[in-house]
């Protein structure tokens, strides 16, 4: 059998190597990496973090989540990284941040692997693998006309958050689709609409749709809140806007959304960790089964030798019987004899299509096309 070659000394663009690695079809190998890329680009930032705040036994959890899929894909320096890895936190140790680099360069070939196979995107990955981190800013967009309302809430927030600004609601639109803020800032009041329409717009747009909205209004109008809140928005302030309240009510809102974040982005990876449990069970049920037909293969091609021998040895001396060379025969032992001979004959060619009745139930029976005439399988 041809010896498998490691994951971590694919080249990044061989994908033929890594079929063989996985032992299956194009689209689910490309499931398998892609979806690794996905979601498990971060692990590095998400297991510092879960040693910066003491959860040993999270860390622990993430590192073992990557050693089973490195076995999967075959990436062995990969699985030993997270190993050693997981072994460090089960004895409590909490500087491991040398063995979380390591286990980050053992999973370039995999990230190199996703990235030929997504058309157009960089062959790089450093960022790939180092992901997004859990201490970056998030970004909170402002859409509000007042220029001296967008520089207020600019200075408030620039030290905790990433502030975009936009002073309409077609700018304010495009950037939320674009950069996909954290949370907006909602003036109801705009120039070309109102930051109710602005809203409802955002609510039918499904990649914004999950965005928290506060809106920020000059109207203390108990009808204009319970509209803003009944179409979708998480909060409803009023100027002249206390800076305190402001950050009280956005860190409570980004907090949730954290948290929500965090949730589904385990959830993704759990059900990537199912297909890649379910891709485990069904190759081993094939390499069952090949290891079965390989069973009966052997055993129908040893049975086809043992017995090919002895049933030539009396095919020989019936024919030889039935020829008379052993002596003067009557009709009646000729027909005897003959179907003997006819009997042995169909026995003989039921035993030599043994092994090929085992080559089509192994998938290893080759079929050859021929050209025949009718006309001469008449005569």
């Amino acid at each position: 059998m041809e010896a498998m070659i490691p994951m971590d000394e694919l080249d990044p663009a061989d994908f033929s190597l890594l079929l063989q690695r996985t032992k299956t079809n194009p689209e689910v190998a490309g499931r398998l990496i892609l979806g690794f890329k996905e979601h498990f680009a971060s692990i590095g930032a998400d297991l510092r973090h879960e040693l910066a705040t003491g959860n040993l036994k999270e860390a622990g959890r993430l590192a073992r989540s990557l050693a089973r899929v490195a076995g999967m894909l075959g990436a062995v320096r990969l699985g030993e990284a997270a190993s050693g890895l997981e072994a460090l936190l089960a004895q409590g140790n909490r500087q491991a941040h040398q063995a979380i680099a390591q286990l980050e360069q053992a999973m370039l070939p995999i990230m190199n692997a996703a990235s030929s196979l997504q058309q157009g995107e960089s062959k790089g990955t450093a960022h790939a693998v180092s992901g997004h981190s859990p201490q970056a800013k998030e970004c909170v967009l402002i859409i509000d006309d007042e220029p001296s309302m967008r520089d207020l809430l600019e200075d408030i927030l620039r030290d905790d958050y990433r502030p975009l600004l936009a002073s309409d609601a077609i700018t304010g639109l495009r950037l939320a689709g674009q950069e996909a803020p954290d949370l907006i800032l909602l003036d109801v009041e705009l120039p070309d609409v109102t930051g109710f329409t602005v809203l409802k717009c955002l609510k039918e747009d499904a990649a914004a749709k999950a965005i928290p909205v506060i809106f920020v209004t000059g109207s203390n109008d108990i009808a204009s809140e319970t509209q803003g809140l009944r179409l979708g928005a998480v909060d409803y302030l009023t100027k002249p806007i206390n800076p305190s309240v402001l950050m009280m009510r956005i860190h409570s809102q980004i907090k949730i959304k954290r948290a929500e974040n965090e949730a589904r982005r385990r959830l993704q990876r759990e059900h990537y960790l199912e297909l890649v449990a379910e891709f485990e069970r069904s190759a081993l049920l094939e390499e069952n089964r090949q290891l079965q037909l390989k069973i009966k293969d052997d055993f129908l091609s040893h049975i086809s030798h043992e017995l090919r021998g002895p049933i030539l040895s009396i095919d020989s001396s019936v024919r030889l019987v039935l020829n008379g060379l052993a002596g003067e025969v009557n009709s009646q032992q000729v027909e005897h004899l003959g179907m003997a001979a006819r009997n042995l004959e169909h026995l003989l060619a039921m035993i030599e299509d043994l092994p090929e009745a085992a080559r089509h139930g192994s998938g290893k029976l080759s079929i050859q096309n021929s050209d025949i005439f009718i006309a001469e399988t008449t005569h």
